[in-house]
């Protein structure tokens, strides 16, 4: 991926012009870096890209499908929730209009590799916790329902289970839990103990190792991955915990749905 540094060159060079396309915010800051194929991403602006910056950490690289960037006076996800919703819905469209044979087999085979991903990619820094940008997202889901034949005089959880589909807020609680593991074994950046601190409480019930949660008054914090993902984490049983491998946790942790369905349910 080539680069190109915002400086004072000789007018008419390729670096001036990309210079010049930059935002007046951008050419303000001599060392913000220019991604010359994708849009202008001010890295040294990382302060006011808070969910953008941890998305890097926790993906460990730089990704050319650029995460969620809201506003930096609120920090919400709710923009990057109609984008997703947008794409996800254009591209649902284009399946229905494309596709004659319809069968459950084939819808769900495009619906997983075309169409959730859009409303799943980076989830862990974006997750969303308003009411309406959740309904906004499960939308996506209830209207691939309804496309096969056959389910639209079905509810939308009949047809989930027909299907063998979790809500995707379901599969956003699952996918904290499950990172929240890697991290612990160390299998993920950042570091786990750069983000949550075992509790020193002596507990009777539940397993050992349970996370302390911190006092805050801040939305962009209460429902960070750091935050949110706690209170899950500690209502999980010992034999889930002590999983060995990833694999087994996941296995594990599909079992304790069938115990504590509303452990992955906000």
């Amino acid at each position: 991926m080539r680069q190109a540094i915002c400086s004072s060159q000789p007018a008419g060079s390729v670096a001036d012009r990309q210079a010049n396309s930059c935002p007046a915010a951008l050419r303000a800051h001599p060392h913000a870096i220019v991604d010359t194929h994708n849009d202008v991403e001010p890295i040294s602006q990382a302060p006011q890209r808070v969910l953008h910056y941890y998305a890097n950490l926790i993906y460990g690289r730089r990704c050319r499908q650029r995460p969620p960037n809201p506003n930096p006076n609120d920090l919400k996800a709710s923009d990057q929730c109609v984008k997703s919703y947008a794409k996800a819905s254009r591209v649902l469209g284009m399946i229905g209009r494309n596709i004659r044979y319809k069968s459950p087999d084939v819808m769900l085979r495009l619906y997983k590799s075309m169409v959730r991903p859009h409303v799943e990619y980076c989830k862990v820094a974006w997750s969303p916790h308003y009411i309406k940008d959740k309904q906004l997202i499960e939308k996506i889901q209830r209207r691939f329902v309804k496309m096969i034949p056959g389910y639209r005089d079905k509810s939308y959880e009949e047809g989930l289970q027909i299907l063998r589909l979790n809500t995707l807020e379901e599969r956003r609680n699952r996918t904290d839990l499950i990172f929240l593991f890697k991290m612990y074994k160390g299998l993920s950046r950042p570091p786990f103990e750069s983000l949550f601190q075992l509790s020193k409480h002596d507990r009777t019930r539940g397993h050992t190792l349970k996370l302390s949660k911190h006092c805050t008054r801040r939305d962009v914090r209460l429902y960070f991955f750091s935050e949110r993902v706690i209170s899950n984490w500690n209502n999980l049983d010992q034999s889930v915990i002590e999983a060995g491998c990833v694999n087994t946790f996941k296995r594990r942790l599909h079992d304790h749905r069938n115990v504590k369905m509303d452990l992955f349910m906000d």
